[in-house]
C-alpha cells in the first residue's frame, strides 16, 4: 500500500507554546511516527508539503496550488492521497478539490481539533481511519475522516456534504447528519451507512479566481439588507436552522427585487427535500432558490462558476460531485 501525504499545516501540524498554537517543523515526522507505533510499518508513505499555513489564511493561490499537486498525484504510483489540513476552512478546500480534481484515487482530508501533543487530539485517530479507508479501495472521490469528541468511531464524510463547525465547537457533521461510512480503529472495522453516491463525477479543472464576487448573508433579526448588489455575481443566504428566512421583512423583499433586476441569483443553502415551514413557501415569489446543499459547497460552486465564466445559476443547478442531498 502506497499513500501520498500532503501536509498543509493546520492544528494537526502545529503545537502549543504558551497560549499560542502555531505550525511547527517536524509535524510530518511526528504524525507518521505515531501512526507506525499504532499500526506498524505496513504502509509506504511519500510526503510533500505544498505550503504550511493555519487554514484561516487560505487563499485562491493556495487552493490552486493544492489542486495542481493533486492533479499530478493522480498520475503517480499511489493507492490514495491524504491531505492534512486545518479545521477552519477544511469544508471549503475539500469541496474545491472534489469539484475540480479529476480523480483516479481516493483523496482523504485529515485534521485535528487539538495539536497532536494534546491528549484530547483526534488527529492520530483521523489519520489512522483515513489510511484504513484507503485500504478498502473506495470510489475515487474526496472524503473527510473525523472523530467527534463523544464518539468512538471516526466518520467518513463526503467532501461536498460537510457542514461548518458549530460556533466555538470542535465537532463536524455532514448535512442531514448523514456521513458516508464509519470506522472503528480499535476494532479495525469499516461500515457503510447506506448513503447513495454516484461513482461518476464531472470535475471542472480550473484556476480559482481571486476575490470571488459571492455574498454570503447569515440570517439575523432586523437585517436592513443594505448590501450593494452591484458588487456581486451571486448571493447565498445562510438561513436559520429550519432553512427559513424572514420573508415578511420589507428590507428583504426590496433586496430580492434589486437582485432580480440585476440578474443576480439568490440561493438559500441547506434547504430540505422533506417538510418545509410556511415562510419557505414564499421563496419562489421572492426569486429565492432553495437548495439541499451545504453552504460551503454552494459557495465554492459559485466561486468555480465565476472562475470559468459560466452562468452561475445554471452551473449551480447542475450536479458535479454528489453535492445535492
Amino acid at each position: 500500500m502506497k499513500i501520498l501525504v500532503l501536509f498543509t499545516g493546520g492544528t494537526i501540524g502545529s503545537d502549543q507554546i504558551g497560549d499560542v498554537i502555531s505550525p511547527v517543523e517536524g509535524a510530518v515526522k511526528n504524525l507518521l511516527s505515531l501512526y507506525k507505533k499504532a499500526e506498524g510499518d505496513g504502509v509506504q508513505f511519500t510526503t510533500l508539503s505544498p505550503y504550511t499555513i493555519l487554514s484561516e489564511n487560505l487563499s485562491a493561490e493556495r487552493v490552486n496550488t493544492l489542486i495542481s499537486r493533486l492533479q499530478q498525484a493522480q498520475k503517480g504510483d499511489f493507492d490514495g492521497v491524504i491531505v492534512t489540513h486545518g479545521t477552519d476552512t477544511l469544508h471549503y478546500t475539500a469541496a474545491a478539490v472534489d469539484f475540480s480534481v479529476e480523480k483516479r484515487l481516493p483523496i482523504l482530508f485529515v485534521s485535528a481539533a487539538y495539536p497532536l501533543s494534546d491528549r484530547r487530539s483526534n488527529g492520530l485517530e483521523n489519520f489512522r481511519a483515513a489510511v484504513r479507508f484507503i485500504q478498502s479501495n473506495p470510489p475515487p472521490k474526496t472524503y473527510i475522516a473525523y472523530q467527534n469528541r463523544t464518539e468512538t468511531q471516526v466518520q467518513i464524510h463526503l467532501a461536498t456534504r460537510l457542514l461548518g463547525y458549530v460556533e466555538n465547537g470542535v465537532d463536524l457533521f455532514s448535512i442531514n447528519d448523514a456521513p458516508y461510512a464509519l470506522i472503528d480503529n480499535q476494532q479495525g472495522t469499516l461500515s457503510f451507512t447506506g448513503l447513495a453516491i454516484s461513482n461518476a463525477s464531472t470535475p471542472v479543472f480550473c484556476t480559482y479566481c481571486k476575490t470571488p464576487r459571492v455574498l454570503i448573508i447569515p440570517c439575523h433579526p432586523e437585517d436592513g439588507y443594505g448590501y450593494d448588489i452591484d458588487k456581486y455575481s451571486a448571493v447565498i443566504f445562510s438561513p436559520y436552522h429550519s432553512a427559513t428566512l424572514d420573508v415578511e421583512s420589507p428590507a428583504l423583499k426590496d433586496f430580492c427585487r434589486r437582485a432580480k433586476e440585476k440578474g443576480v441569483p439568490l440561493f438559500v443553502s441547506g434547504a430540505t427535500r422533506e417538510k418545509t415551514y410556511e415562510s419557505a413557501t414564499a421563496f419562489h415569489a421572492l426569486s429565492l432558490i432553495p437548495l439541499p446543499i451545504a453552504r460551503a459547497a454552494l459557495f465554492v460552486k459559485c466561486w468555480l462558476a465565476e472562475s470559468v465564466d459560466a452562468d452561475i445559476k445554471d452551473f449551480v443547478l447542475n450536479p458535479i460531485a454528489d453535492e445535492f442531498c
